[in-house]
C-alpha cells in the first residue's frame, strides 16, 4: 500500500491572492463562459413547429403509455383529417408557452401585425414528461398536469426538422 506524506499547508498560500483576481481589481475575473452563464439562464428559446393535438390522458406508470397516447392523438386527428395548425413554442425557465400566429391581410393603411393567440401555457414545475417518436424524428409530445382540473393533458407538435 503506498501512502502519500500530508504536507501541511504554508500560512501565505492560504492567504495569497487567486490566480484569477489580481490585487488592484476590487471585483474576480470572469472567463466569457461564466459571463454569459446569467444570460443564457433567462433568455427564452423559442421553435416554429406545428400543433397536431391535444388529449386529457390518466396519469402514465409506462413510457410504452405515453407513446401509445401520441399515436393515438396522431391517429385521430388523421382520421378527421384535421389541419395541423402552426404554432410558435416559447420555451423559457417559466414554463412552455404555445402561442398561434395570425397574419392579419395587407390593407392599404395597415401593416403586417401580427396578432399571438395563446393556446396553451404551463409552467415548469407543472410538466410531467417530454418524448419524441422513435418511428417519426419530427414528432414530440410533451405531458403536463392542469393546475385547475388536476388532469393531464398531452399535447402533440411536429417539428419542421427533426429533433
Amino acid at each position: 500500500m503506498f501512502i502519500l506524506p500530508f504536507k501541511q499547508p504554508e500560512e501565505e498560500s492560504i492567504f495569497a491572492t487567486p490566480p484569477c483576481r489580481r490585487s488592484d481589481q476590487s471585483e474576480p475575473a470572469l472567463s466569457s463562459c461564466q459571463a454569459n452563464e446569467g444570460q443564457e439562464a433567462t433568455n427564452e428559446g423559442q421553435e416554429a413547429t406545428d400543433f397536431v393535438g391535444w388529449e386529457e390522458v390518466p396519469r402514465p406508470n409506462t413510457r410504452a403509455e405515453i407513446v401509445q397516447a401520441m399515436r393515438r392523438i396522431r391517429y385521430e386527428c388523421k382520421v378527421q383529417n384535421l389541419k395541423k395548425r402552426k404554432v410558435t413554442i416559447h420555451v423559457s425557465v417559466n414554463g412552455v408557452r404555445v402561442v398561434l400566429k395570425k397574419r392579419r391581410r395587407k390593407k392599404k393603411n395597415w401593416s403586417n401585425d401580427c396578432e399571438e393567440i395563446e393556446l396553451l401555457n404551463h409552467p415548469i414545475y407543472r410538466i410531467f414528461y417530454v418524448s419524441h417518436d422513435s418511428s417519426d424524428l419530427k414528432i414530440f409530445s410533451y405531458i403536463a398536469r392542469d393546475a385547475s382540473t388536476d388532469t393531464f393533458k398531452c399535447s402533440v407538435f411536429k417539428s419542421h426538422k427533426k429533433v
